[in-house]
């Protein structure tokens, strides 16, 4: 009746987020942010997606759109710690993530990426510490399971990360790095038909995502499957360029 009708489109957006749909929950939220582009929940959220789906470039871009419509709004510590984090400004970007969890504690991404910076500064038990009070607060969130699986598996703690990860799976069957993160584990447990599902299952998500494509073609050279790895190459010809040069 009204197409244009923003509040709508939103609130489709937070009933296909929450029953697990997210493409269908991004097209409702960029309908929302093309009738009113300050909006700064349904940019939030949509920029949250983007990086659920691996997509960094396009949740940087929200994020920052974000910022400039309204840099004074309550997320804008989550925002700016983003911002920070993608410069490489880490104990910074820790910094607006602890203040966001103060701000927001039921907020569940504000966990994800601190978690995910303190990783980056190798300080592994703090990122477990980091993700298991997260999901304490958000017990149904599998990307928090997905990143308490990345730090038991840089310490070695392999058994853990695969139910970690098999965890975030049961919860966010579209997680495509929960699937990557899985098959990588599968590939040094020699578990090689198991890592193939598992990558293939990743880009089969995340198509455009070059990691995730990289780790699944490599993983069918090693198993000499050649008509599937031309069809790597064909997807990979069609999307980035760059990455068919490294090729």
């Amino acid at each position: 009746i009204q197409p244009h009708q923003f509040v709508c489109h939103y609130e489709l957006g937070v009933l296909f987020e929450r029953s697990l749909q997210p493409s269908r929950a991004i097209v409702h939220y960029q309908a929302v942010l093309r009738s009113s582009s300050d909006w700064f929940q349904a940019a939030l959220r949509l920029g949250r997606l983007f990086h659920r789906l691996g997509e960094s470039r396009q949740a940087i871009e929200t994020y920052q759109a974000l910022l400039e419509n309204d840099s004074f709004c309550e997320f804008s510590d989550f925002s700016i710690g983003v911002l920070r984090e993608q410069s490489g400004r880490y104990p910074e970007a820790i910094k607006c993530y602890r203040q966001a969890i103060f701000s927001q504690p039921d907020y569940e991404d504000d966990y994800q990426r601190l978690g995910s910076t303190v990783i980056r500064l190798q300080a592994y038990s703090a990122a477990v510490e980091a993700y298991t009070q997260a999901i304490t607060v958000c017990p149904k969130d599998g990307l928090l399971y997905s990143g308490l699986g990345q730090a038991l598996a840089i310490q070695g703690e392999t058994e853990l990360a695969g139910c970690a990860y098999q965890k975030a799976l049961r919860l966010s069957p579209e997680l495509a790095i929960a699937h990557q993160n899985l098959g990588r584990l599968c590939r040094s447990a020699q578990a090689t038909n198991r890592a193939i599902v598992h990558f293939q299952q990743a880009v089969k998500l995340v198509p455009k995502n070059t990691s995730m494509l990289s780790d699944y073609t490599w993983q069918l050279i090693a198993e000499e499957r050649w008509l599937d790895v031309l069809a790597c190459f064909r997807l990979a010809c069609a999307d980035n360029l760059a990455f068919v040069e490294a090729y």
